[in-house]
């Protein structure tokens, strides 16, 4: 998996990264990541969706915020992003990779789940972007890495 070429002080962060259970059963942000690149392999065999998908979710470990009795991530795409120039290279052998589309992606995740929430001038910007049909396949691999993880697997 992709998201194991990240140094070893990333993926033990990931792993001990706890996320609510209510809305991630799988619970570390390890395992979330672990589930979405899962997804988008087996499902679109797209590798551009696997680096995605490994990227989407990093900053989480720098957003994590606690409100009351639960943590939240708060802008958590933003700390994302800067992950992607620095470890980018361990994905050379991975192509052809349009790292302006992971960028774009990273960033614009979290409004693929509320589309219909959304104004419609910002719902138009996002749905009338060249990118956006990849954002919704991205989307339904980010919404199916939840649940329980595999049997056997071990986190950490």
């Amino acid at each position: 998996m992709y998201i194991d070429r990240f140094p070893k002080e990333i993926i033990d962060a990931l792993k001990a990264s706890e996320q609510p259970v209510k809305w991630h059963p799988e619970k570390t942000v390890y395992n979330h990541i672990w589930l979405v690149e899962k997804w988008a392999k087996d499902h679109y065999n797209e590798p551009l969706l696997e680096i995605c998908a490994v990227f989407h979710d990093l900053g989480k470990i720098d957003a994590e915020q606690w409100r009351g009795d639960r943590n939240v991530y708060y802008g958590h795409e933003y700390q994302s992003i800067k992950y992607i120039d620095k470890y980018k290279h361990l994905f050379d052998d991975v192509t052809p990779i349009d790292w302006d589309i992971v960028k774009w992606v990273v960033m614009n995740h979290m409004k693929s789940h509320i589309l219909d929430k959304m104004r419609p001038f910002k719902r138009e910007k996002i749905t009338g972007h060249p990118w956006f049909e990849f954002l919704l396949r991205f989307s339904d691999c980010d919404n199916n890495g939840r649940g329980e993880m595999p049997e056997g697997f071990e986190n950490g």
